[in-house]
């Protein structure tokens, strides 16, 4: 499934469609089965970079809630998302929080 963003107002191409902000988007990825719904959150939250849509995600660890973290912790450069990283893995937290970290360090 492809989503684009279009503009800063949210208005966004979902799987073909034009969604016309953030809360019709959402409306689309509800419609969804699972695991594709699963995918249209995590899809979406890092698009938007949106943190909250990764509640929506049923599944849990490096398939589910704590990658769509992982994602928009890195695309946001924010360390505090890593903290709602609670699967099974607890490395994966602390990658979350290199990964940052790392990001936000100079080149030089």
């Amino acid at each position: 499934m492809k989503i684009i963003l279009r503009h800063k107002t949210d208005s966004l191409i979902v799987g073909g469609k034009v969604a016309v902000d953030k809360f019709k988007a959402i409306e689309e990825c509800e419609q969804k089965v699972y695991p594709e719904k699963n995918t249209c959150y995590r899809v979406l939250a890092y698009k938007l970079a949106d943190y909250s849509l990764c509640e929506r995600v049923v599944e849990q660890g490096t398939a589910g809630k704590d990658m769509c973290y992982l994602s928009v912790a890195k695309m946001t450069q924010d360390v505090s998302i890593c903290e709602k990283i609670g699967g099974p893995m607890i490395s994966f937290k602390k990658q979350c929080f290199d990964a940052v970290r790392l990001l936000k360090e100079p080149l030089w």
